[in-house]
């Protein structure tokens, strides 16, 4: 598997969401948008390194298996969401269904969805047998 994927993931989740999340906030703070988002940025860095130990974890395990691609990004997939839920749920507590603490989760969730689908998880093996049988490899 290649683990571009998991850093392309995991990075532009966190940007594509920051960018989502700070739209509203520059309009409720008297601050530029650049400010808020590396802030956002930040704080989404922050709170998800759990959630990223663990999906490297399993990226790792899904690694070693001889798995269909579709099913490993399923679950890696599947993971991040779960990540993001688990991360809210323990640091929102008791206010983790308001609206603004919901917008946060529903951002991060389908930025996650999107990234993961869009990404490739494995190398193309046509590219893997060109390089094979390429004259310079000879």
């Amino acid at each position: 598997m290649n683990w571009s994927y998991l850093f392309k993931h995991w990075i532009f989740t966190l940007l594509i969401a920051s960018v989502i999340i700070s739209i509203p906030l520059v309009e409720s703070e008297d601050r530029g948008f650049f400010i808020v988002f590396l802030y956002v940025l930040a704080m989404g860095i922050f709170f998800s390194l759990s959630a990223l130990i663990a999906y490297i974890y399993v990226f790792n395990f899904l690694a070693k298996r001889n798995i269909d691609v579709r099913i490993s990004k399923f679950i890696l997939i599947t993971v991040s969401t779960l990540g993001i839920m688990a991360t809210f749920s323990f640091f929102a507590g008791d206010v983790f269904f308001r609206n603004d603490v919901m917008f946060f989760i529903i951002t991060y969730t389908l930025s996650s969805i999107i990234t993961g689908m869009i990404f490739k998880l494995k190398k193309s093996e046509k590219k893997e047998d060109e390089v094979i049988h390429s004259p310079a490899h000879k």
